[in-house]
């Protein structure tokens, strides 16, 4: 289980140089707002995922008048410590893990699954299937070594087939692509239908725990009506060179979540659709931990915005029996999170520095 035992920000917007250590599961983040408790949460991120959740452009995340802006973690795994840094100017981007140099972010996502949940979360539940994807290929990235290879293979002939109808090119030239494509989805498909399955009894608890909801359901739609996809590729040349693009395929598959027969998103409030978004990740975290022995590290923003305390202290407790690594921000946490144990921390957030007071 990955704990972050010190981390280290230079440059990230208001935390020009902050150095903290943390405990080794809830760690609590408070101050006034824009104080640059939310930036916390956002280096953790960035040195997990090599990138922003807040912005596309690095430049606008590193501090003004600087050049560059450089996270350190020292993160204890099985039992060894490593220390893996990032550091970005204005152009690119150079990652370090015990001293070494690497290719790619595929090595900062293994040596640190992060989830977030952020104000802006409420999107898995309410908004397009892109988020949902998201969501479902970061599961089945971190529990099947196999998933990487095959996306990788079917976005690589996508895009060729794509560049191939705008063209337009011949018959010839399209069917090499749609059979890898083909290839490709149906491997996909297996990981993805077979992660759904394996999730949904951890979100079947997490719904009663949190939301006292007994028909809290999941149905996955792979992106493709059934028979192969090579097939419909073909009948689909025409309708797709006159949009532009592919529409069917795995990068078209979503998530459908549901209450009884209901959408989900037709049935709860804004609090319980956070609530919802908690019971996804955290099935997610239970899900890692029995299939792979790891755990999650967890960022929350702004914790209590939209729970009321009955559904607060009901997702508290909940992350308190996880044992996982959780980093939380707030203005009021202090007041309406009553327990805390010798492995949580306190810290005060005021103007770009970090305190910790607990």
């Amino acid at each position: 289980m990955p704990i972050v035992t010190h981390l280290a920000i230079q440059n990230l917007r208001i935390l020009n140089n902050v150095a903290v250590d943390l405990a080794p599961q809830a760690n609590l983040f408070t101050g006034p707002n824009a104080s640059g408790k939310t930036t916390v949460l956002e280096a953790l991120y960035v040195l997990a995922r090599g990138r922003s959740f807040r912005e596309t452009q690095w430049t606008a995340i590193i501090a003004e008048r600087e050049e560059s802006l450089r996270v350190f973690a020292r993160v204890f795994d099985q039992g060894k410590t490593v220390p893996v840094g990032i550091e970005h100017d204005r152009h690119q981007a150079v990652i370090r893990i015990k001293g070494e140099t690497q290719r790619n972010t595929r090595t900062l996502l293994e040596q640190l699954p992060v989830q977030l949940i952020a104000p802006d979360s409420h999107r898995l539940i309410e908004q397009g299937p892109q988020y949902r994807r998201q969501y479902l290929d970061w599961g089945v990235f971190h529990v099947e070594q196999r998933f990487l290879g095959a996306w990788q293979r079917y976005r690589r002939a996508l895009k060729q087939r794509n560049a191939a109808l705008k063209a337009p090119a011949k018959d010839a030239v399209l069917e090499p692509w749609e059979l890898e494509m083909s290839s490709a989805a149906e491997e996909i498909d297996r990981y993805r239908a077979h992660y759904v399955e394996t999730l949904s009894p951890h979100l079947d608890d997490l719904g009663r725990e949190l939301l006292n909801l007994e028909e809290l359901g999941v149905r996955y739609l792979k992106g493709w009506r059934e028979g192969e996809l090579a097939m419909q590729l073909v009948t689909s040349r025409t309708s797709d060179a006159q949009q532009g693009y592919t529409r069917a395929g795995p990068h078209r598959a979503d998530l459908e979540l549901s209450i009884g027969n209901h959408k989900a998103v037709q049935r709860i409030s804004r609090g319980q659709q956070k609530a919802l978004v908690f019971a996804l990740t955290l099935a997610q975290a239970r899900l890692l931990n029995e299939r792979v022995d790891r755990k999650p590290i967890l960022l929350v923003d702004d914790f209590g915005a939209e729970l009321d305390d009955h559904h607060l202290k009901r997702i508290w407790s909940v992350l308190q029996e996880s044992k996982s690594q959780v980093l939380l921000t707030g203005t009021d946490l202090k007041e309406r999170l009553s327990t805390q144990t010798p492995k949580d921390a306190l810290f005060h957030v005021e103007r770009g520095e970090v305190t910790r007071v607990l």
